[in-house]
This record gives C-alpha cells, structure tokens and sequence, in this order.
C-alpha cells in the first residue's frame, strides 16, 4: 500500500472538557461528520472522528478515542503499514514530532501502490547504479522532490544511497529534515541539471520512469559499445545495430502514427474493443491475427535471477522458452560455432511465432547458405530495468568464430559518443521500406514478422563476410560465470590442497611443472623429468588424476613417486579435475579417436594460468615433443602460444628414443598387448617393469 501525508482540519479539546453530549452535538451536525477533534491531555492523547464515534456513542469517551500515532522519521511507513494492516477501521494516523506536536496526518493511498512496491523492490538493487555514472558525467547535478509521501521518501533514499545530490521541496519535507537525521544538498546549480519530480500519482510516477528509463538506456547504451570495442581488442566479431526511435524516422505512416497514438502494443490484459486499434493489429499480424486474437502468442515473462532478468521458461505452440532463452527454430544439430544476439523486445520477438524472431529467421537464412556449423541463440528478454547485456555477455564462453551481435535502440547523446560507434543504423531502412508493409506496432522495437525478416536479411547481409566456416575453436574469451562455476566446484579446494604442497622459494630461484599422464610411467617420461628438473630448483609433476587410462590413476601416480624418489627437487602430486581433465580438455580422453579434429586447450591453459601456476609460483611449464599424436601436439602448440602471453615459459624438450622410436607409453602398452615383456623391460624404469610383471605376467 501507498501511504501519504495529508493536512486536515481539525478541532482540539482537552480530555477533561470532553462529554458525550458534546460529542453528540458535535457529529449530530451534518458540516462536522467529515471533521476530526484532536483530544489533549497534558500532550497528545488521540483523535476522534464520526466513524469511531458512531461505533461507541453508546459506551464512554475512552471507547471513541484513537489512540494510535507515529513518530516522524524513517520507520513511520513500516509502522503506519502494521497500524492499517491489523485496524481496517482506521482512516488515518496522526504524526507527531518527537516534541509531540501534531503536524500531519498518514492515509493509505492505494493509486501508489505500484509505485511504491516498484521503488521497495528496486532501492537495493544494481539498476540504480546508473545514477553514479551519470552524475559523474555531470549531466545530472541535482534532483528535487516536490512531494512528500511513501513513494517520494523510497526515491529520495535511492538518491541518497548512491550520493547523487537531492533536495525535497515543500514545507513537509522542511518539516521533516528538521525532526530527522537527514540532510538535503542544498546546492545551487544550472536548471537543465536539475531533474525534478512531483510524486503524488501514478501519472507522476509514470513519468519518473520515463525519465529513469531514458537514464538507463543512456547509460546501457553507453557501457554496451564500451564493451563491444573492448571485444574487438580481443579479435572478437561483435557487431551493433543501431534500431531508430519513432521520433527519429522522418516519413512516419498514417498507420504508424495512429499506432503510436492508439498505444497498439498488443500488449493488453482484456482484448480491445475499440475498432481503430482492432483494425490496426490486424495490419500489423496480417495472417496471425486469429492465433493472437486467442493468446497463443504470449508466454514471455521476464523473471528476475538474482541480479539479472531472464524469461520465464514456456512451452506452446509458437511460443518457446527453454531455460531463461525464447527458442530459435532450425538450429543445426552438429554445430561448433555460435551468434549470440542480444537484445530487448526486437530480438525476443513480440507476438510473433517462434520462426519469426530475428534470431530463427537469421538461423534459416545460415542454413540456406551453407553455414550449418553455426547455431543462433536467442538472447532477448524485453525492457527491464535490469535486463543485463554486459553481465551475460561476460559470462559466454567465445571461440574464435563465434558472432555477437547487439540488435537495439540505443540512446545516443553527444556527451557520450556518438553514431559513429554504431557499426549499422537501421534508419534509413524504417524509412525507405515499401509503403504496403506494416514493420512494427507502436514503436519501431516492436517490430512484426515482416519487420523481423527484413532486419535479418539486413543482419546476414552485414556479418556474411565475417562468417567463417573453418571450424575454428580457439577460445577467446573465457566466461566469468564458468570461471565462478570452476571455483564453487571445487577449485578452491584443490587450490587450498596445492598450498600445503608447495614449496617455499628463495629470492631468484624457479619453480617449474610437467603435466603427465603417465600410462604407464616410462623411461621417456623420466628422461624428461630429469632434464626438466636440472632448469629449475622445484619441479612439479602433476599426474591426471582423472580416472579414464588403462592403468588406474593410484597405479600411476605410485609408479611415478617410485621413479623418481631419487630426486628431492621433484613434488609428484594428483592434478585434481583442473588440469587435462573432462571438466577442461574432455577430447584428450578419446584422442585416439578423434585425431583429426580440431581442439581448442583455451579454457585448461586459462586454469593453468589463472588459478595453478600462481598458487605454486610456477614460471616454467616443460613438456616433451609430439611427432606423432595430433591432439597432443595441438596441447602443445597452444602452450607455445599461450603460456608466453600469460607470463610462463615454455620448454619443449625433444623426446628420448630407443631403436629409432621414441618412448612412449603407447608403446609400452602395444607390447603389453602382444605379450612383449623383453620389449618392455628396454623403455620403463624398474618398478614400472616390476609393476606390469605382477599385473600382467
């Protein structure tokens, strides 16, 4: 419920002048039945109004007294809640100062309860951080509040809370800065940096988010081409489209015009009745009109998640959303690459089937033209006040040939940027298409079917040269949300278990790490160890703990302590689910299998670098040449690439061999198939030998 502050007449009397009979001959008049007598009696004592008076006119004074009030501060809202919550016979409740003097009364107000439960749900949540930034553009200096009620009181602590300047205005807020603790900004500033609010309707209110709306989208706008630029300091193809505001488009329509006016969203409770705006939908939905007319195009609710607003997940007919994302029709099954378009309504789509989204259209036209390696996901939700472009751009996981594209309305002020840092204005296709096709409902962003098709020919015809069908899968940005998942399932834990087993380094020396599968352990991985471990003062030896060799990963990570106990200057620990393991690099496991594919090592190296070498100090990565498996050599030719950039070294070290071959564990389990143990004994340390004649002989 809304609560606010009202001035009324009153007629005082003390509490020992007061008789029935005056009582009586007071609300017997038919001028006094809407007035309120405030009772004294060494102070505030309650009021009396014809309401409480009627219901106990026939039992004593103290029955027709309400005795109710609150304190003005901070707490009277709440506390006028519960008053009204547990006494529906209340009309309204004094307010003292904390000198109990009477100043006002608090009524309930329920044309602001939309309002003020927006504001509630709203005060601590990150949307308002817009307010910081455009203060600090100097853009805003100061906001004023011209009234003083529930509503008005939640904004003015949001102003607080984030240090933007604020003043109420009026004698109620006078009043009330003197019996608080608050303090108004009393500064003086040019008008066009004053934003001011009158909020005592839900009119008022309305426009105050207009006003909010159109900081937010400023600021949006401007933090989504800040992150578009930076992605493309990373070689990643992002790209923006610039859709026009109703205001911006020079040759609007009779139609659109009457769209506009009419306010024909299609978004309506019960359907309409009037015939222009029926006329107008059936222009606009053509063909879809009937299944609209029967709400079989809704189904898309935004939902909050935490910080962040997703659509609610659905399932119709023609409409589809599927964990938070509405449903792209025609995405191909073996896909490796991905566009993500994000967007408000335009790119969820509105009152349109699923196959006529930008993003499913987008999809058909990739399919028709060859490029089945991509999948278009539907990032869309609609206008929220946090919808969260940036956070979720963040979080993806980006290869090198994955397309992000940013379809919406972007406020453009000069302070800011300007249209140049719009990669394609859709303007001046909104003024130049065919004067028989309707595009849109009431404003541009709500495009139709047919709007949706021609913005997504436009789309394919801009990003076509970009779309590359090598399948690449070189990952380029490595998605924070993933990163978060890693560290709640239990990197934390492993990164506490390496700090137990780490060394501690004196000035200048150097720690070094080999990543090892070691099925088994051979004289090759050996030889490698010990040329590794002359190069550095700690060598540590990290054996894949995932459980999906021949040998069992406690056989092998023994084997290994046994062969090389010899050294102290060797650390030989399990790797954990972090390094080399179905969690980070799943092909290594069937490499076997897929030699001719494509990996990309991005997203383990990332750990390796992030998260592992830093907890053990590790400046040094060794490993040992790959001639012969492709998967393996891909690992290391992604090392040599990426450990540099990331501040560790990298040493390849040529492979020891025997009769020509190199030693490898591959090779000690051929001969093991074969039943060559003489052979065996020739490439693997003693307890290796020891190890497989038990096992095996």
């Amino acid at each position: 419920m809304g609560l606010r502050l009202l001035d009324l007449e009153v007629f005082t009397t003390n509490l020992t002048d007061l008789t029935m009979n005056i009582l009586y001959d007071f609300f017997g008049s038919d001028k006094h039945k809407s007035d309120t007598i405030v009772v004294y009696n060494n102070g505030f004592y309650g009021i009396i109004i014809y309401d409480t008076f009627k219901k106990n006119m026939q039992n004593n004074i103290e029955g027709c007294i309400q005795k109710e009030y609150l304190c003005l501060g901070e707490n009277m809202w709440r506390e006028a809640k519960e008053i009204f919550k547990f006494n529906k016979e209340i009309f309204c409740i004094p307010v003292l100062t904390p000198l109990n003097e009477l100043i006002y009364f608090a009524t309930n107000d329920s044309s602001m309860d939309i309002c003020v439960e927006f504001l509630k749900d709203f005060i601590n949540h990150p949307e308002w951080d817009f307010l910081d930034s455009y203060y600090i553009e100097g853009t805003l200096q100061k906001i004023e509040i011209e009234d003083f009620n529930e509503a008005a009181y939640l904004f003015f602590s949001i102003c607080k809370q984030h240090k933007i300047p604020v003043q109420g205005i009026g004698e109620q807020w006078d009043i009330y800065e003197k019996y608080s603790n608050i303090c108004f900004d009393n500064i003086k500033c040019p008008n066009e940096t004053i934003l001011k609010y009158q909020l005592n309707s839900q009119k008022n209110f309305n426009d105050l988010l207009k006003t909010m709306k159109r900081l937010i989208k400023i600021n949006e706008s401007k933090e989504i081409l800040t992150l578009v630029k930076e992605l493309k300091s990373k070689g990643i193809k992002s790209f923006t489209f610039n859709v026009p505001h109703h205001n911006a488009i020079n040759n609007i329509s009779a139609d659109e015009l009457t769209r506009k006016k009419y306010g024909v969203s299609g978004n309506y409770l019960t359907f309409p009745e009037d015939i222009v705006e029926i006329e107008q939908l059936k222009k606009v939905l053509g063909q879809d009109y009937e299944i609209f007319k029967e709400g079989l195009l809704e189904g898309l609710t935004p939902v909050r998640q935490g910080e962040l607003t997703y659509l609610k997940d659905y399932n119709s007919e023609y409409v589809n959303v599927i964990e938070g994302k509405r449903v792209t029709t025609g995405v191909p099954l073996d896909h490796t690459n991905t566009i993500h378009i994000f967007g408000h309504c335009i790119v969820r789509g509105l009152h349109v089937k699923d196959e006529d989204t930008i993003p499913s259209i987008l999809q058909g036209i990739l399919n028709k033209n060859g490029h089945n390696n991509f999948k278009v996901i539907n990032h869309g939700v609609g206008f929220s006040f946090y919808n969260g472009i940036i956070h979720k751009i963040n979080e993806l996981d980006i290869k090198q040939e994955d397309i992000i594209l940013i379809i919406e309305e972007f406020v453009l002020e000069e302070t800011f940027y300007n249209k140049d840092n719009i990669d394609w204005d859709l303007t001046h296709m909104f003024e130049n298409k065919p004067e028989s096709e309707q595009w849109y409902f009431e404003i541009p962003v709500h495009t139709n079917a047919v709007g949706n098709k021609h913005i997504a020919e436009f789309v394919y015809s801009k990003i076509n040269s970009f779309i590359n069908t090598s399948y690449e899968q070189k990952l380029l940005q490595f998605g924070k949300k993933m990163e978060e998942d890693l560290l709640s399932k239990g990197l934390r834990a492993y990164l506490d278990f390496l700090d137990g087993e780490k060394v501690m380094l004196k000035d200048g020396e150097k720690a070094g790490a080999i990543v090892m599968n070691c099925n088994p352990f051979t004289l090759g991985h050996k030889y490698l160890i010990e040329y590794a471990k002359d190069m550095v003062d700690i060598l540590y030896i990290f054996v894949l703990e995932e459980d999906r060799s021949y040998f069992p990963f406690n056989d092998r990570i023994k084997l290994v302590r046994e062969g090389t106990k010899e050294w102290d200057n060797v650390s030989v620990i399990p790797s954990g689910k972090y390094i080399i393991s179905t969690l980070t690099l799943s092909e290594y496991f069937v490499k076997d299998q897929i030699q001719d594919t494509v990996i990309d090592a991005t997203k383990d190296l990332k750990i390796f670098t992030s998260y592992i070498a830093p907890a053990l100090n590790i400046t040094v990565r060794f490993a040992g040449e790959e001639p012969i498996d492709r998967i393996t050599k891909q690992y290391n030719e992604a090392m040599k690439e990426i450990l540099p950039n990331r501040g560790i070294e990298f040493v390849e070290i040529k492979r020891k061999e025997t009769g020509g071959n190199v030693i490898s564990a591959s090779r000690v389990r051929k001969c093991l198939e074969n039943k060559d143990l003489e052979s065996i004994e020739k490439l693997v340390p003693k307890p290796t030998y020891d190890y497989l004649i038990e096992r095996f002989g």
